[in-house]
């Protein structure tokens, strides 16, 4: 019999607490998450990120209004000066070094970039004058070989005929001069020809190498920045945004925004370019429509389905927990 009482009060002690569960699930359920705006604060600023707090602050509510003009019922988000149901600090750790030395390197790769440019600039320029030499050679030399077969096949000529007359013999030897004049210019030519090579295999070098510098730069700052939103987090716990990075006034923006929406309960969101996306790798500071979808899910009011629903299931679990705890009228009595 003791064993009984223990075992319905117990069971009475559940349904109790199922019921009292079910009560504020229901008040839960019936309140929109939305319903009152949410307060959030700028707290203590690691002076090394050297940003003011009323540059934050103003940042922070640039943030609260993207979410707030999307969301035409009420302010979801509302700035006060200390307190608030949400706190947002700056903690300077390993990830802003990591911040500071990939803006030090997009630097160097634009800089890179830039001579990259100038030496393709150069080789272009050079090939041009590669090709217009090259067709001067081809032509200067088809031109001196002719004249000097005809030149050698004259002489060949008054040489058989025991020599040739005084006029012709000058006019020989003004030919063999100019001949000797023409190979010369086609000799400097040619040298100039082969500097030529030797220079754009050169500036081919150089390209090459800048080329392959700056590729391992890209990779490493892609492998440093396309990454989840590192650069902040919401701690649900203590109600606390941390941002621990950020390379530019957007990207700041951008977490600030990322980071309230999680503070609104909003979670991730499979489009790339969303503010809500687990990779920071948009842009823009506009909600995109996943971003709008995911948070009208949130806010959304609950149909009377919706209600129906969850009372069923509340009923349910109490009308199983009574079964249970009714003696078994079959089991014989102590």
């Amino acid at each position: 019999m003791v064993r009984a009482f223990i075992q319905k009060g117990f069971s009475f002690i559940l349904i109790c607490c199922i019921v009292y569960a079910g009560y504020i699930g229901v008040q839960s359920f019936f309140r929109n998450p939305c319903a009152l705006p949410k307060t959030f604060s700028v707290g203590p600023i690691d002076p090394q990120f050297t940003i003011s707090k009323e540059t934050v602050k103003l940042y922070s509510e640039e943030a609260a209004n993207i979410w707030n003009a999307s969301y035409k019922e009420n302010k979801l988000l509302t700035h006060v000066e200390t307190g608030g149901d949400i706190q947002i600090t700056f903690v300077y750790d390993e990830r802003q070094r990591t911040t500071i030395k990939n803006e030090r390197l997009q630097r160097t790769i634009d800089e890179e970039k830039g001579e990259l440019s100038t030496i393709k600039e150069t080789i272009d320029s050079l090939k041009k004058e590669y090709d217009a030499l090259e067709n001067t050679i081809t032509a200067q030399t088809k031109a001196y070989n002719a004249r000097l077969t005809k030149h050698n096949e004259e002489i060949e000529y008054w040489n058989s005929q025991g020599g040739a007359p005084r006029e012709d013999y000058q006019r020989l030897e003004r030919a063999a001069a100019s001949l000797e004049t023409e190979r010369l210019s086609l000799n400097a030519n040619i040298a100039r020809f082969n500097v030529l090579v030797e220079r754009i295999k050169n500036y081919d070098k150089d390209h090459n190498q800048v080329v392959s510098t700056l590729n391992e730069k890209i990779s490493t700052l892609n492998q440093n920045t396309l990454r989840e939103f590192e650069e902040g987090t919401y701690d649900p716990n203590t109600r606390m945004i941390t941002i621990y990075e950020y390379g530019n006034t957007v990207a700041l923006k951008r977490v600030l925004i990322h980071e309230l929406g999680h503070a609104l309960a909003l979670g991730h969101v499979e489009d790339k370019e969303a503010i809500m996306y687990s990779v920071n790798q948009g842009k823009s500071l506009a909600l995109t429509a996943a971003d709008k979808e995911e948070l009208m899910n949130v806010c959304r009011e609950k149909t009377f389905d919706d209600i129906k629903e969850s009372l069923r299931t509340i009923r349910d679990d109490i009308f199983l927990l009574l079964k249970s705890s009714l003696p078994d009228t079959t089991a014989p009595q102590e």
